[in-house]
């Protein structure tokens, strides 16, 4: 602020029985009477250099409120402009959170979409595989229950065969025991013949005392006897 110089003001009643002229030319700060005899006078004064210093101290107030107010603006719009550049900072990180978040949740879904690819490509070589086992243990199994019954078919065959060939042998051996017994029977037959005639004979020796002959026929007799039991005991069985 700027200064200046004081101001003062008065106001005075004078009575005077007087009677004059007065010239005053140029800048004055006085105060002319004249021909006022017998009068009441109001005279009021004003200091000019006070005013020019109250006008130029207002002036210079306005000047310094205008450059205050000029630096507030200023101010005002430097806070402004920090404000947009923050908040154009804060956009600006703001916007690269959001792009991080989002290349985030992508490398997320991408994690899990290969997870679930992976699972289900290991489930399905899994199910391939125990299909593929399923199948090769039915074949086998297959296969094994087949060879099973062919050999238990050739089995079963042989074992018939054995026992066909078996009923034949015992039909044939049945057959020639009983060819045997006869051809047995037939001998002894014959033989019993003999002993008899060989009896007869011998009874006509008998007078002469001839023991030999009687020996014989003894045998004769006990042998066809004894070949007749043999082939009673095989008809039997």
């Amino acid at each position: 602020m700027g200064g200046g110089g004081s101001s003062k003001s008065s106001n005075t009643t004078t009575n005077t029985n007087t009677s004059g002229t007065s010239a005053i030319s140029g800048d004055n700060l006085g105060v002319v009477i004249s021909g006022a005899n017998n009068s009441t006078l109001n005279a009021t004064m004003t200091d000019q250099g006070a005013i020019k210093a109250a006008a130029d101290i207002a002036g210079a107030a306005i000047k310094g409120n205008s450059a205050a107010v000029s630096n507030a603006l200023n101010f005002g719009e430097s806070a402004l402009d920090f404000g947009s550049d923050a908040l154009k900072s804060n956009q600006k990180v703001t916007h690269d959170a959001l792009d991080f978040g989002s290349d985030a949740l992508k490398s997320n879904q991408k994690a899990l979409d290969s997870a679930f690819s992976f699972g289900q490509s290991s489930v399905k070589a899994a199910l391939q595989s125990n299909e593929s086992t399923v199948k090769r243990a039915l074949s086998t199994a297959q296969e094994s229950f087949s060879d099973a019954l062919d050999f238990g078919t050739d089995a079963a065959k042989r074992q018939t065969e054995t026992a066909k060939s078996a009923m034949d042998n015992l039909r044939k051996n049945n057959s020639e025991t009983i060819n045997a017994v006869k051809t047995m029977a037939n001998q002894t037959n014959e033989n019993a013949r003999a002993a008899l005639t060989m009896a007869g004979n011998t009874a006509q020796r008998s007078q002469t005392g001839s023991s030999s002959d009687m020996m014989k026929v003894s045998l004769a007799v006990a042998a066809a006897f004894g070949v007749a039991m043999i082939a009673i005991v095989a008809m039997r069985r």
